[in-house]
């Protein structure tokens, strides 16, 4: 998986592993990995103009959107699922005729079971690549920080292969951020920071 974020919305002082080189230098090795990336690996880059560089990457890859949360309870612990053995955030595809706020609430219903949810911000965009069925695919995802004060049981939504749902003090410990994608941790590191 290829991430890449706009260098001005990372803090200063931030230690992910994020590789700062100009945007069209980016554009060309980006199309390459994708063609060859590992399953499992992970790149990430820092561009100075996210847009220009998505419009670009959008002529050349088929586009999916999605959405999702960055959901906290009123105790602050984080809501998060295992998906595939690795622990990620709830977010999914934006249906024809939704709202990206629509969507993100729906997806964070539907894979976690929770309701009640009050959106906290403006969207944070990330943007990963990845191969399937041998097709380059560029996912936008659009993260609000959301509030529940939803108190009933957490339920994965299993035939979207979710394991496990459950709250998690923040900060989360880094085994648990060694193990999810550079965009999760990019999106967690984000809103843990507004």
């Amino acid at each position: 998986m290829v991430t890449v974020s706009e260098s001005s919305q990372i803090e200063e002082g931030y230690s992910g592993s994020n590789q700062a080189i100009d945007d069209s230098e980016v554009l060309l090795i980006v199309s390459d990995i994708v063609r060859d990336i590992a399953i499992g690996s992970s790149e990430n880059f820092l561009v100075n103009d996210l847009v220009g560089f998505v419009k670009n990457l959008e002529s050349q890859f088929r586009v999916v959107e999605a959405a999702g949360g960055f959901v906290l309870n009123e105790h602050g612990s984080l809501l998060v699922m295992k998906r595939r053995g690795v622990w990620d955030l709830p977010k999914g595809k934006i249906e024809n005729g939704e709202s990206v706020v629509q969507a993100a609430k729906r997806e964070v219903e539907e894979e976690c079971g929770v309701s009640n949810l009050i959106i906290k911000s403006e969207p944070y965009t990330t943007i990963h690549i990845y191969q399937e069925k041998g097709k380059s695919i560029i996912k936008k995802s659009h993260w609000f920080k959301m509030e529940t004060d939803f108190k009933g049981d957490l339920i994965p939504q299993i035939e979207e292969e979710i394991q496990k749902v459950k709250w998690m003090k923040l900060p989360l410990e880094s085994k648990i951020l060694r193990n999810s994608f550079g965009s999760i941790r990019d999106v967690i590191h984000y809103f843990s920071c507004v």
